[in-house]
């Protein structure tokens, strides 16, 4: 069965919470030295911009998900030339904390389906969920951070949901 999940407040709520843990003490998996608390500082400031827009791009919509992309890419370029040396580290922080946020948001959406549907009086379970939308996040923070506010203007995922019982 094909259908269409909207995603709620929740699982917005819960995708932002997830993105900020990433990388709260300045470290994440394989990079090469913490960063300082001032950078550390400008890259939760980046990152907030971004959770404003997403907040307001799932509240407003498409069109203004495009001009909030603009404003965010602008914060993030003088941030990224202010990081001098340490700059990608920081790219590679806000990927993370975007790839984060993606997975958190796409889990908690998915979570809204009925683990289980009732037909002709009988219960069926979920066999098996896929998502019918191609997500594809890369190195480049741009198109990364214009995925991730499409979708969420959105406000919807696509999916396939198999019910039923499993042959034993």
């Amino acid at each position: 069965m094909n259908t269409t999940i909207t995603a709620s407040y929740a699982a917005l709520d819960n995708a932002i919470q997830a993105a900020r843990q990433i990388g709260a003490g300045g470290k994440i998996k394989g990079m090469a030295a913490p960063l300082g608390t001032s950078l550390l500082g400008s890259v939760n400031e980046a990152w907030e911009t971004i959770e404003a827009g997403l907040k307001e791009a799932f509240l407003m919509g498409r069109e203004k998900a495009i001009e909030l992309i603009q404003v965010t890419r602008i914060k993030i370029e003088g941030l990224l030339q202010q990081a001098g040396q340490q700059a990608a580290e920081v790219h590679r922080l806000l990927l993370e904390k975007i790839q984060g946020f993606l997975k958190a948001f796409i889990n908690s959406t998915i979570a809204l389906l009925p683990g289980e549907i009732s037909a002709g009086g009988r219960q069926f379970p979920i066999l098996t969920v896929t998502l019918a939308q191609r997500i594809s996040l890369g190195g480049k923070l741009e198109l990364s951070l214009t995925k991730v506010f499409e979708m969420v203007s959105e406000g919807e995922l696509e999916v396939e949901v198999e019910y039923g019982h499993k042959a034993w």
